[in-house]
């Protein structure tokens, strides 16, 4: 069998500069092959490319897999009329799987609002006066036999009909409970439904759930401002106050007062609410409670 031609070099030290127009092709101990040109110039024959590592998958926000690490180059042929072909490069070898990220936490749930106070509930209607009993028959009079029996007496009249009757109370967030009472008409509105229609305001309160004010007094007003046209009128004759480093109108030595003349309501009227005056130190969070009845 006849082998085909090669060239089998020593590997050693770079020689030195050629001639002029000519190259000196040699094996370093790297075992890599050179050429130098007749200017001293040193170049690394370059074997194929070997053929890029595979890319790693991405974890889910991983990081990504090291790149392959390129072949090595292949011998040059060697140069005359037909230079042999240098060997391909190894490929290099595949980049290792990026490692997969872990998943954020969850956030944490938000907390749940505080219910709002039950309205309280209306009075009993007192009972009424019971009817007088009636006056008794006479006896019959004594003898052998017993006399007739005597008239029935008169039933008494009927007691008069209790006064009790439906009370709804309603309960408005003028201001939540993180912030400030300010000044200023129309803080809060509340629209009369069906259900109220016909009935008068009968008890008012209004309340400070976050923290009481400092220096002079928190002034609460309440205003129908009427849904057919009609000009609006206050429901107060006297406006409920809050003092200083006080909570509620109950216990406030000016509570307000209902303008009995104003107290009426009817469905769709927009009751709204109005605070004149606050505190040198405002107050946080405020409710009014608003009580009718037939």
């Amino acid at each position: 069998m006849a082998y085909a031609s090669k060239i089998t070099m020593t590997t050693g030290d770079a020689p030195g500069a050629p001639s002029a127009g000519a190259l000196t092709l040699y094996a370093k101990t790297d075992k890599q092959y050179y050429f130098k040109d007749s200017d001293g110039v040193e170049t690394k024959v370059a074997g194929t490319s070997g053929s890029s590592g595979s890319s790693s998958s991405s974890g889910s926000s991983g990081t990504h897999g090291t790149s392959g690490s390129s072949g090595t180059g292949g011998t040059s042929g060697t140069s005359g009329t037909s230079g042999t072909s240098g060997s391909v490069g190894t490929s290099g070898s595949s980049g290792s799987s990026g490692s997969s990220s872990t998943s954020g936490s969850s956030g944490t749930h938000g907390t749940s609002g505080t219910s709002g106070t039950s309205g309280t509930s209306g009075t009993a209607g007192s009972s009424g006066t019971s009817g007088t009993a009636g006056t008794s028959g006479t006896s019959g009079v004594d003898g052998t036999f017993y006399g007739s029996s005597g008239t029935s007496g008169t039933a008494g009249t009927s007691g008069t009909s209790g006064t009790g009757y439906p009370i709804r109370c309603v309960q408005v967030v003028v201001v939540d409970p993180a912030t400030q009472v300010g000044t200023g008409n129309g803080k809060a509105y509340f629209v009369v439904p069906d259900e109220l229609t016909n009935m008068n305001l009968t008890r008012i309160a209004a309340t400070l759930v976050g923290s009481a004010g400092t220096g002079g007094s928190c002034v609460i007003a309440i205003t129908n401002t009427g849904s057919r046209g009609t000009a609006a009128v206050a429901m107060l004759s006297a406006n409920m106050q809050i003092e200083g480093s006080e909570l509620s109108t109950r216990t406030s030595a000016n509570p307000g007062t209902i303008n009995t003349s104003a107290d009426g309501i009817l469905t769709g009227d927009l009751v709204r609410i109005d605070i004149p005056n606050v505190h040198s130190t405002a107050g946080t969070g405020l409710i009014v409670e608003m009580a009718f009845a037939l």
